[in-house]
């Protein structure tokens, strides 16, 4: 089974977990919702991974058992 964990945080400062999602579409929804602390929105960075000023939002698939 895949899921998909929604972290936020700040970047060096390590960050916490927002939520586990069953889909890539849901996880990215739930990380895209997440208020910004500074002007200019979510900005893409790589591939399910974006920053606002020193805020970080991911979005990481893992498989359990």
């Amino acid at each position: 089974m895949t899921v998909f964990v929604v972290s936020f945080g700040e970047k060096y400062e390590g960050g916490r977990i927002l939520g586990i999602k069953d889909t890539l579409e849901k996880a990215q929804k739930l990380a895209l919702e997440q208020e910004t602390c500074f002007d200019g929105g979510w900005v893409p960075k790589k591939e399910n991974y974006w920053e606002n000023g020193c805020d970080f939002i991911s979005v990481e698939e893992f498989e359990v058992q």
